[in-house]
């Protein structure tokens, strides 16, 4: 297993102990407030006051997240004045730190070395201690954009000193333009996703609006935008004229709307929206973007290179193994799949439900269709190519003599129902009202405008968004269909085709009631599965929590969406407990008695009450185990030996006590791109960790809406598909119409 290794490479020398300035941080507010976080705003504010005294050299500032002290490298000269944030800062002592007693101090120290070194090669960005930046050829476009390396980095000391930098990188596309610059060239920049430079951390916001009013003006509330820089950092407003730059609203997803000036923002272009602003450019970088194991390996060592040139060879430039960071490698079991005809497969051969027949057929499916009147001709054809698969077997007239005819219990009724691109949501409502005045139509194929599939709702009311959010309005499962699959259709390509009408059968299907496949086997001695997530709106408004509900052979038995909104991402007791009684009470209603062992899976930090978990669950005789899925994570996993581009394949996982990292998707290096892994924390509950990275693997492997498995667990991926569409979906009750896929 020494060909599995972590993007993970050790420093030559163990870290020594040694001493450092120690500051006490007092809290002069008259209420409690989080020390940590109290300390890191004194932490920017020395860092702040640092820079205007030397210049750009940062200095090195740790906070203690359990104490109120901060701790520095060298002795701050001048002390800051903490007044307008109700604080106070006096030096304590210097005083020596063990390594093994504080080994996240040390790990600081480290990233702030690196980032130190390589601020001084002048060939990165360095923005942050995290983050550095380097600057890769890119094909002409007409946004002004650059690409870029991203280099994250995370350095790891242990407590006995041996340390560890652990790298990623990615590719991405930058401006140097900000939104100031945008605006001044006449670019309207409402509803462009920006990150603010002047910040000590790396978040995006939505511009909601431009105020017809200057940065220096007072509001009714008393604050002064540009007073407010001038005091956090006033060199930050050099060459900024106040009298004639307006102010910038934005979107913060926890706080609700924000000011700030134009010229701290910049644009964010992601590969994913990149193609609606320059598709030809779009096409000529999707390369460049997309990294197979081995090229960011090779990327990676340069790095290192770069660093070790100037800091003679601190680091060695080989990735450790996993088992020398002390993981253990194994491979997730998957079970079998039954589908029709009592047929069992493994999951690589989902593709013979197609031949054999599904594991439930749903009841007979009335299907209308929604055109668009510019296009109706197109649509007219794509109709008769939907109809003729899934009846008689047929593309473009050629047999498919694999398919079960017909695929599913489907009457196609007409007239259908024409609407007009530049439509607004009245008009649509209008038409979805003909349409469910029909007394057998139960499901609607709708041809929309958009170029690209988008099978989730996106937030940005889309063409997507908006049909889907009219059709749920009246009860009416629904499946869009793009403008991309009229543009497959001229090409005649029969494979192309026949993906996509394999996509849509399967989307009617888990729409309409029915199953494709479930596990041939229950997991072991696990009554139920239940995903949960947290739904954000505007203004930081939070639906807790969507949750998705599986019994042990991967059935669905509903999903869940609470009546009540708060504030925060951390679920109210009060809502836990209206959660899981509407969990406990479907499960009984199907089966006859509540589940005796539940798993649930948490999207990301689990940070709910633990207290209030084992009060619920004891009182009613029932095991529970949590266990948190994160999915925005750096580490990244090597195979040496494997020949498709170093990458791993999937169901590999590595495991330390109550953690993990599993590889859940296959990523073929001729295409570009290397599989992200889940990290995987077992937070309560007695599963082997074994069993549990089994159980995550097998989970986003039974995904109904499409052939291809999903990275995530369904369980987390449903709920967080649910939580985006939270707006259309029924609250306060356990549903199982699947009108999110």
């Amino acid at each position: 297993m020494n060909d599995i290794r972590l993007c993970y490479f050790r420093f030559r020398k163990p870290v020594n102990s040694r001493k450092f300035f120690r500051y006490r941080v007092k809290d002069l507010s008259g209420h409690s407030r989080n020390i940590h976080g109290l300390n890191n705003e004194v932490r920017y504010a020395v860092i702040s006051n640092f820079r205007n005294y030397i210049g750009y050299e940062r200095m090195f500032v740790w906070s203690s997240r359990t104490e109120n002290y901060i701790y520095t490298y060298q002795k701050i000269q001048h002390i800051p004045d903490l007044s307008a944030k109700n604080a106070e800062i006096e030096f304590a002592d210097e005083t020596e730190i063990s390594v093994s007693e504080n080994p996240e101090l040390y790990s600081a120290l480290l990233e702030y070395r690196i980032y130190s070194n390589i601020f001084r090669l002048r060939k990165y960005d360095c923005h942050e201690e995290h983050h550095f930046y380097l600057a890769i050829n890119t094909p002409p476009n007409s946004l002004r954009i650059t690409m870029r390396r991203d280099f994250r980095v995370n350095v790891k000391v242990m407590p006995d000193g041996t340390a560890y930098i652990g790298l990623d990188v990615s590719t991405e596309y930058y401006t140097r333009w900000n939104i100031y610059d945008y605006m001044k060239h006449g670019r309207d920049v409402t509803g462009m996703e920006v990150k603010c430079l002047w910040q000590g951390y790396d978040k995006t916001y939505k511009i909601l609006k431009v105020l017809d009013r200057n940065i220096n003006v007072t509001g009714k509330s008393g604050f002064n935008l540009y007073d407010y820089w001038y005091r956090q950092a006033p060199y930050r407003l050099d060459g900024i004229d106040p009298d004639n730059t307006k102010t910038v609203i934005v979107l913060d997803s926890k706080h609700g709307e924000s000011k700030y000036i134009p010229q701290s923002l910049v644009p964010v272009f992601r590969r994913e929206t990149i193609a609606s602003f320059d598709s030809r450019f779009s096409r000529d970088t999707d390369r460049l973007m997309k990294l197979p194991m081995y090229e960011r390996l090779q990327i990676m060592l340069e790095f290192i290179h770069d660093l070790n040139a100037h800091t003679d060879g601190i680091i060695i430039p080989e990735p450790v193994t996993a088992g020398e960071c002390g993981y253990t490698v194994c491979k997730a079991e998957m079970p079998l799949l039954s589908i029709g005809n009592n047929r069992k497969i493994r999951s690589a051969e989902k593709y013979k439900t197609f031949s054999d027949g599904f594991y439930r057929l749903p009841e007979e499916i009335c299907i209308s269709f929604m055109y668009m009147e510019e296009k109706i001709n197109e649509c007219r054809q794509a109709t008769k190519v939907i109809i003729e698969y899934l009846t008689q077997g047929k593309i473009n007239g050629i047999e498919d003599t694999w398919l079960k005819r017909p695929l599913l219990p489907a009457v196609f009724l007409k007239p259908s129902y024409p609407y007009r691109q530049n439509y607004d949501e009245l008009m649509l409502k209008e038409t979805a009202m003909k349409i469910s005045g029909s007394k057998r139509t139960n499901f609607v194929i709708c041809f929309v405008p958009m170029e690209n599939d988008d099978n989730e709702y996106s937030g940005d009311k889309s063409e997507y968004d908006i049909f889907k959010k009219v059709f749920a309005e009246i009860n009416m499962p629904s499946q869009m269909v793009s403008a991309d699959f009229l543009k497959k259709l001229k090409t005649g390509n029969f494979k192309d085709i026949k993906s996509y009408l394999q996509n849509i059968a399967l989307g009617i299907l888990s729409k309409s009631g029915g199953v494709p496949w479930i596990l041939s086997e229950t997991f072991s001695d696990v009554d139920c599965f239940v995903g949960i997530d947290v739904g954000m709106q505007s203004k930081g408004i939070h639906y807790p929590a969507c949750s998705v509900c599986f019994d042990g052979n991967g059935n669905l038995l509903g999903y869940y969406t609470t009546k009540k909104a708060q504030s925060g991402e951390k679920i109210s007791t009060e809502i836990l407990t209206e959660i899981f009684d509407s969990i406990l009470i479907g499960y009984k209603e199907r089966n006859g008695r509540y589940p005796e062992h539940i798993v649930i899976h948490r999207d990301g930090f689990s940070n709910e009450s633990d207290e209030w978990y084992e009060k619920y669950f004891s009182g009613k005789s029932i095991i529970y185990d949590i266990v948190e899925v994160k999915k925005n994570i750096s580490e990244r996993i090597l195979d040496l030996k494997n020949p498709n581009g170093k990458n791993p394949d999937s169901s590999v996982c590595v495991i330390k006590d109550n953690k993990a990292l599993i590889v859940t998707t296959q990523r073929q290096a001729s295409y570009g791109g290397a599989p992200q892994p889940l990290e995987i924390v077992h937070r309560h509950g007695n599963i082997p960790m074994n069993q549990i990275v089994s159980q995550i693997y097998t989970l986003s492997e039974l995904h109904v809406g499409a052939l291809q498995s999903t990275r995530l667990p369904i369980t987390t991926y449903y709920a967080d598909r649910i939580c985006k569409a939270d707006e259309y979906i029924p609250r306060g009750k356990v549903y199982d119409k699947l009108y999110f896929l």
